[in-house]
């Protein structure tokens, strides 16, 4: 499903919290140390002798006196070696786990996208509203309106440029601010630059996309509406990088998703063109399991049909045959690329969408992501997963009866089997 950006709140103190908290450990660590007593001085030949001199309890009668402080001393000093490392393990892993909520775009997502800009530009020349210059523009410019929209906690001013179910969240989230008398705003925002990292062109307009990466820096503070007190949020600037995605609908580019950008699927996809051969343009950073990639190396050694970008392709392909399929209730389209068995299946899914009530329509039917999900060891088929989107519409005659009031994702999975040399599609299977 889609995933909305939202400035969560972190207290501007979070990132220090770590190495204060290992501070103060370590001072009464240190304090607690300075009261223990000195070590026994031993004859100071060798490390092994001071340690003897120090923890070897067996030298001491069992019930003794010596015996029972040896073993006081020996367990003391385990416990503190035990309470370091255990610091020395938080610290680490605190480290690491900022570092990964900090993850931004680096400078290679945005040098990769330079090629996908370039076949962008190629496509602008034979459509005017997929002009490169003008995508940007365009979403800077709402990227600025949005920011006003949203200390204003008002949507109204560009209402028209957003998705209805965007729309929604974003009104509701806003409410909430309301009802809690705060304001969010962005201090001091200095935009760096908008790249478009992903599209997807198509002779239909349904399958029409960009998603731009929006990047700057700012301070995110929650304020008291009142009296504009300080509430919760930056005290520095800190980056600003978020992916947007646009499609185009009805005539006019409408905002769909807005991302943080380390949480986007854009970046780890490539772009689409139908307009060239195999479709495909530009690798960012594919992001798969190693186990699948192998396996299809492996199995490309020995047969030419085992070629991921192809494999992905005819996946993509298929998947919207399908629901163009299920529209009419018929497998004609498929016939050639499915068993026999899944053209039941044609028939069942026509009548759980709906069509025994009326015509059946998809509208706005577009493919937004394939994986390879999974592959079989021995070479007889693959599973792959695809995220769809489509309104479904419900006719009789010239009346709609029923239809989706937006745009719905739908995840599937299709599982492909070789027969005759060629993939066939065998299942579909349905996802949350």
């Amino acid at each position: 499903m889609s995933r909305f950006s939202e400035q969560f709140r972190s207290p501007a103190s979070g990132f220090f919290r770590g190495p204060v908290l290992f501070l103060l450990i370590l001072f009464c660590g240190s304090a607690s140390a300075q009261g223990l007593e000195e070590w026994p001085t031993p004859d100071p030949k060798s490390l092994q002798a001071q340690f003897s001199a120090r923890y070897s309890c067996r030298k001491f009668s069992e019930y003794s006196d010596e015996a029972l402080e040896c073993g006081k001393r020996r367990n003391r000093d385990l416990l503190i070696v035990g309470v370091f490392l255990a610091m020395a393990f938080l610290i680490i892993r605190g480290i690491q786990i900022g570092m990964k909520m900090e993850r931004l775009p680096t400078r290679k997502d945005v040098e990769m996208g330079v090629q996908v800009e370039a076949r962008l530009g190629e496509i602008g020349l034979r459509d005017s509203k997929m002009r490169v210059q003008l995508l940007k523009e365009f979403a800077r410019d709402l990227f600025l309106k949005m920011e006003q929209c949203q200390v204003s906690r008002d949507l109204a001013p560009i209402r028209d440029r957003v998705i209805p179910y965007l729309a929604r969240n974003l009104v509701l989230r806003w409410e909430s601010l309301k009802r809690s008398g705060e304001v969010q705003k962005r201090f001091d925002l200095v935009l760096e630059g908008v790249n478009i990292v992903h599209f997807i062109h198509s002779p239909s307009e349904s399958h029409i996309e960009f998603t731009a990466l929006i990047r700057g820096s700012a301070m995110t503070q929650f304020l008291r509406q009142e009296t504009g007190r300080f509430i919760d949020g930056d005290v520095i600037r800190r980056p600003v990088e978020e992916c947007w995605t646009f499609q185009w609908m009805n005539g006019a580019w409408i905002l769909r998703e807005m991302e943080p950008a380390r949480d986007s699927s854009k970046l780890c996809q490539d772009s689409w063109d139908d307009g060239k051969d195999g479709g495909w343009v530009g690798v960012l950073h594919r992001i798969r399991s190693n186990q699948v990639s192998d396996a299809i190396s492996r199995l490309g050694a020995f047969n030419p049909l085992w070629q991921e970008k192809k494999m992905l392709h005819f996946a993509r392909n298929i998947a919207l045959a399908y629901f163009s399929s299920v529209e009419k209730g018929s497998g004609d389209w498929l016939e050639a690329d499915s068993t026999f068995e899944l053209l039941a299946q044609i028939r069942s899914d026509h009548r759980l969408f709906g069509g025994q009530d009326g015509t059946l329509h998809f509208r706005n039917l577009g493919c937004r992501n394939v994986e390879i999900h999974q592959v079989d060891v021995e070479g007889k088929g693959y599973t792959a997963e695809v995220l769809l989107h489509a309104q479904r519409v419900i006719s009789q005659g010239n009346r709609v009866i029923s239809s989706d009031s937006e745009l719905k994702s739908l995840t599937v999975k299709l599982d492909f089997l070789l027969q005759a040399k060629r993939f066939v599609l065998n299942r579909v299977r349905y996802g949350e």
